[in-house]
């Protein structure tokens, strides 16, 4: 283990994935991009929801087969973990997306030009590399 790594990486084990069974690998790879991809999105949220002003419940990771977040009245945000292989820009403008949900839950002009003010710019790259690539993202993980 790196003694750089901060003591809350290493107690989580966000940073290795632990050595077993080869017949476990796969399982255990997903598990840590999970883990991995909850911590950064829960990270992201919160920096986004602070800069909106909103507050966020709960953050959660699923397996969505077709969306790549959800935001529910209730203030909970869910993404999908396969986000963590999407590359950054992609990942903080779906959570830029979502965040904006606190305030439009719509998609409204308003809801847009909220989404680009959070994100920093125009997030229309991010939503078309996600329709270039995220079918291919959907399979990962997937038995084929």
């Amino acid at each position: 283990m790196d003694s750089r790594q901060s003591p809350d990486r290493r107690a989580r084990g966000l940073d290795r994935v632990a050595v077993g069974s080869p017949e476990t690998i796969a399982r255990r790879v997903e598990a840590w991009l999970k883990r991995t991809a909850l911590a950064l999105l829960e990270a992201e949220t919160a920096e986004y929801a602070a800069k909106a002003g909103v507050s966020v419940a709960k953050v959660a990771i699923g397996d969505a087969k077709g969306r790549w977040g959800s935001c529910a009245s209730s203030g909970v945000i869910r993404y999908s973990w396969r986000l963590i292989l999407a590359p950054g820009y992609v990942r903080r403008a779906t959570v830029a997306h979502e965040v904006a949900h606190r305030v439009h839950m719509n998609h409204a002009p308003v809801f847009h030009a909220l989404v680009a003010d959070l994100y920093g710019a125009d997030p229309t790259p991010a939503r078309i590399w996600l329709r270039t690539h995220g079918a291919a993202l959907h399979w990962v993980g997937r038995p084929s």
